[in-house]
Formats: structure tokens, sequence, C-alpha cells
């Protein structure tokens, strides 16, 4: 009989006390094996369609008008007067980037992670508290904003594998007109739209386990988000965005699953 092998002989990836451990069925999620994100976004229409029933059994309809939502598809690509250069940061593992400028007003950041393990984010301004706006397991991509005031700023990033980080300040977009209906799953920035208080919302989400789902609009003029709608239960509902005034808003989405938003009647 032969005998057994130490850990220390073992792999990487099969060693246990290894930090690069993981179960093996995640290998099927790295990124050469990933379908196609357009492939994977069609599949999420279907699966909404087929979770969630409202109170008096209307289905969820996702219509031609309908628009799958990648972690690049808003905001808009740098079409308004005075653009700012965006910035990239990437790194592997944990650390610190350079400090960097922010002008002030809505702040987005489109955030990508090979990691078997945990990836967070956190702003920091020059000798103030963080602003977490990422905590996560595994593989990462997505994109959340803030509305931010003029001033330094740092990121703070815990990861165990390769991640890049794009920081991009939107300035003089023109808002969305040509779709009401958005879909997609985990977080995400739309817009900008032009919003009333009155402006009914459909919104249906599944939250992950461990995480909350939250809607919540940043207005174009710099001012702070609204409160987040906010649950940590699977949600289908027809209700008002209650922004407070008639105004052009980013829409920023938190959420780990499947989400779907319609604005307007």
């Amino acid at each position: 009989m032969k005998p057994l092998k130490k850990r220390s002989a073992l792999p990487p990836s099969m060693d246990p006390e290894s930090p690069r451990f993981y179960d093996p069925d995640w290998q099927q999620w790295e990124e050469k094996r990933r379908w196609p994100q357009r492939t994977a976004l069609i599949l999420v229409a279907v699966i909404v369609v087929g979770l969630f029933v409202t109170r008096n059994n209307a289905i969820t309809v996702v219509t031609a008008t309908t628009k799958p939502v990648t972690s690049t598809t808003f905001p808009l690509p740098g079409t308004g007067v005075g653009q700012i250069t965006p910035l990239h940061f990437s790194g592997n593992g944990s650390q610190t980037t350079a400090h960097f400028t922010v002008e002030g007003g809505t702040t987005v950041f489109d955030m990508h992670c090979t990691c078997a393990a945990n990836f967070a984010v956190a702003v920091k301004p020059a000798g103030k508290p963080v602003d977490v706006l990422l905590n996560q397991t595994r593989y990462f991509f997505g994109t959340q904003a803030l509305n931010l005031p003029h001033g330094v700023y740092s990121l703070t990033v815990a990861a165990d594998l390769h991640w890049n980080i794009t920081v991009t300040q939107p300035r003089g977009e023109r808002p969305v007109t040509d779709t009401s209906a958005f879909i997609g799953t985990g977080p995400a920035v739309l817009g900008p739209f032009t919003l009333a208080p009155s402006t009914p919302l459909r919104v249906v989400y599944t939250p992950t386990a461990s995480t909350f789902a939250a809607v919540s609009y940043l207005p174009t003029s710099g001012a702070p988000s609204t409160t987040p709608f906010v649950t940590n239960a699977a949600i289908d509902k027809t209700t008002t965005v209650g922004v407070p005034a008639a105004s052009t808003y980013y829409v920023n989405v938190n959420n780990g699953g499947y989400w779907f938003l319609k604005f307007g009647a």
C-alpha cells in the first residue's frame, strides 16, 4: 500500500489549508469558460419571468423594449459636455490605490475581480472614514455609484486575485428616453433619467442570502443620493420613485441577485 501524500505535497488548489483552496466546481465559472455575457443575460430574463408573480398573479412581462444591463451599459460613455478623463486602477491582492481627485458629483465605480474568495472595495476620503462600496465573495463584475463632494480620495481593496476598477465622473449626459424597462443581475448604475416624485416604478428583485437589495437615486446636480429603497426579501411591487423633486437622476441598483425595473406606466 502506497503511503498517503502529505498536505504540503498536494497542489495548492487541493490543499484545504492553502489560501488558494476553493471548491473544484468553481472552475466552471473561470473567465475562459464563462459564456458570453449577453447570452447569460438572456437566461437572466427567462429566470426573472419565471420566478416572479405579482400578488394579482400578473407575470412580469419582458418585451423587446426591455434592455439587458451589463456593468458597461450605463452611464452613457462620455458624450456630454465637460467630460472628465476616466481613472483606471488594477492590482493583484489587497492594496490601497494612489490618491486621486474627484471634482464633485456623481462618481461611478466599475469593478471587476477574478477572485476565488472575498472582494471588498472602500472609498477613502483623505482624513475621513471610509465608505464601503462593495463586500462580495468570489468572482465579481458590476458597477456602483456615489455622489461625492470635491476632494482627494483613494480606494482600499481587499482581494485574493487580480482586480481592476475604473472610476468615471459622467457630466452633461442626455437623459435616457428610448426605453423604460431594464433587467440584469448584480450591482448596476442606470441613467440618467428625468424622474418626478410620482413617476410609476415597477420593481422586481431577489437578493442573495448575504446581501440586501436596494434602489437609490443620485441627482445629477451632485446633491446627496436619496435614502435607498431596501429589502432583504424577494419583492415584486408597483410603487413610485419618490424622489424629492422633478429632476434628472442616476439610478443605483445594489443587488446580488436578479432584478427588473420599469419606469413609467
